[in-house]
């Protein structure tokens, strides 16, 4: 930060906003934060400090208070400068901490500081499916409602609450673990390019998923994509277990043929995109596509093999959907769509903690 964190009266914001703005003020969008814990709070910073360097905005993050008895609102004020001498612009960073008890407050103290004629995203650290007086009001006024699904514990439950918040709900939404596999969805649209390939993935023998296994979260994007292949393939559910060494084992059906699905926790990787580190696509007529990242964690190596001639190794770039550009435009802008409706509702029926 440019400025050091100002503690102001909650009720003075305006004022403090507008005081000493001798730079230009512009921004882009709001983007409205709620963490219910510190931790939640750790976990998203990242993602703001890569929206507070790059783009003007105002950001109003609320915490909500870590002790049960306290009855208060703070607020501290912080003014980021963007861009070079002379062209430079504000990014507002207002935070609130608020005890539990204060909390129906909060949306009548964030709507007035909100920026009129643009976008307000919403980013709920909590399950979005629960409805409480504080999100209800909040979402009336967003533009979009961002929540990560690596945050609410039983997949298999969500998956299905959330398919049914998706029938009413009449704001856009972003799951941040769907936003994260952008890349790999975009590298399998490259690898798999024409007719026979489609084919050789639709009719596959097996499919196997590797991720990086540091935290009990990891598993979503192995998790998420192996559902979107599924659900875009045409694939039928028909049974699942579990294997040795924590790997999940699926079995889908197409066209009278078994097509095995093997989740494996990888822990000898450190952290990659999504947390997926290998994916081996195994066709029916032996040909073995192998994608695997490198140790730049912005590469894979393709490896396509058959009983009959072995490829010449390429390399693909895999964005860093974490960071920057990339990052927002998915989280920010593009919609989650059909694909990720039909992604939960092949997840919703597997009991992922088995």
């Amino acid at each position: 930060m440019n400025q050091n964190p100002v503690v102001i009266d909650i009720h003075n914001i305006q004022k403090e906003l507008t005081e000493g703005r001798e730079i230009k003020q512009t921004y882009l969008f709001n983007l409205i934060v709620y963490s219910p814990h510190k931790k939640r709070t750790h976990e998203l910073k990242l993602l703001l400090n890569n929206v507070i360097e790059k783009f003007p905005c105002r950001i109003i993050q609320i915490e909500k208070s870590a002790d049960p008895s306290a009855n208060e609102i703070k607020a501290v004020l912080t003014k980021e400068k963007l861009g070079k001498p002379g062209s430079q612009v504000i990014c507002d960073l207002i935070q609130i901490n608020v005890s539990e008890s204060q909390l129906e407050r909060v949306p009548f103290l964030v709507l007035p500081n909100v920026v009129a004629d643009l976008p307000v995203y919403l980013i709920w650290g909590e399950d979005p499916t629960v409805a409480t007086k504080t999100l209800e009001a909040l979402q009336s006024f967003s533009t979009r409602l961002i929540f990560n699904a690596a945050w609410m514990g039983n997949l298999q439950s969500f998956a299905t609450r959330m398919l049914s918040l998706l029938k009413t709900l009449k704001i856009e939404t972003m799951d941040i673990s769907w936003g994260l596999l952008s890349g790999w969805k975009d590298l399998f649209a490259q690898v798999f390019d024409n007719e026979e390939k489609i084919k050789n993935l639709q009719n596959c023998k097996k499919l196997k998923i590797s991720y990086s296994h540091e935290n009990n979260g990891d598993a979503i994007g192995a998790i998420y994509f192996q559902g979107f292949i599924a659900s875009q393939m045409g694939w039928e559910l028909t049974a699942q277990e579990i294997q040795h060494d924590h790997q999940k084992a699926l079995c889908y059906r197409y066209k009278n043929k078994d097509i095995n699905v093997i989740l494996n926790p990888d822990q000898n990787h450190g952290k990659a995109p999504s947390s997926i580190t290998e994916v081996e696509v195994t066709a029916q007529d032996g040909t073995d596509y192998m994608i695997n990242m490198l140790k730049n964690p912005l590469k894979v190596a393709l490896h396509v093999s058959s009983n009959e001639a072995c490829e010449m190794p390429s390399t693909f770039a895999i964005p860093d959907i974490n960071r920057g550009f990339n990052f927002l435009r998915e989280i920010f802008y593009q919609p989650s769509g059909e694909q990720y409706t039909q992604t939960l509702e092949l997840i919703s029926k597997v009991d992922w903690e088995r």
